[in-house]
């Protein structure tokens, strides 16, 4: 097995005299035992639960999806912006049905059915002006960077640049 290696590790004792050749010989006394390769191959006893237990971290990592889906929903609906509702709808509907065959979550999932259904029915209720993406402007009068303004304000109390340590922007949440 070292044989390839005798013409390199030859220069490397040529060219650094602190390194010898023995420095270079692997202690082959600590893999003196059998080979336990052949245990790749080996059948799991646990391999049956092993499967069932990824099943069932998967569906509730999917199942996390679904809620994220369905919040994004939901956030579209309260925005008024009907195409992104329907989007995430869609997407909802789509983990829903998978989610649907998975027997370990059938309890969890009661609720967003619910949900799927309800939210179906605010999109198709949502008034002409949501289309045009006017309810998130505020209304006639109202304070920039209130409830309902779709901002989100940062920095401390003070106003002025960057030295000040605050800041007039508001983050737009899309």
């Amino acid at each position: 097995m070292q044989a390839r290696f005798a013409a390199s590790n030859a220069a490397l004792t040529a060219a650094h005299p602190e390194i010898t050749a023995a420095d270079l010989t692997p202690d082959w006394r600590s893999h003196d035992r059998p080979a336990n390769t052949a245990l790749l191959e080996a059948p799991c006893a646990f391999s049956g639960q092993m499967a069932a237990l990824v099943g069932v971290f998967n569906a509730q990592i999917q199942f996390q999806k679904l809620q994220t889906a369905l919040a994004q929903t939901e956030r579209a609906v309260a925005r008024g912006r009907p195409d992104n509702a329907r989007r995430f709808l869609t997407d909802a509907q789509a983990l829903f049905q998978t989610l649907n065959r998975a027997t370990s979550l059938q309890s969890d999932l009661e609720k967003q059915r619910r949900q799927l259904a309800t939210l179906s029915r605010e999109i198709g209720s949502l008034d002409p002006a949501a289309a045009t993406g006017q309810l998130d402007r505020p209304a006639p009068g109202a304070k920039s960077g209130g409830a309902g303004s779709g901002g989100v304000k940062l920095g401390g109390g003070k106003s002025g640049g960057p030295k000040s340590g605050g800041s007039k922007k508001a983050f737009q949440q899309p």
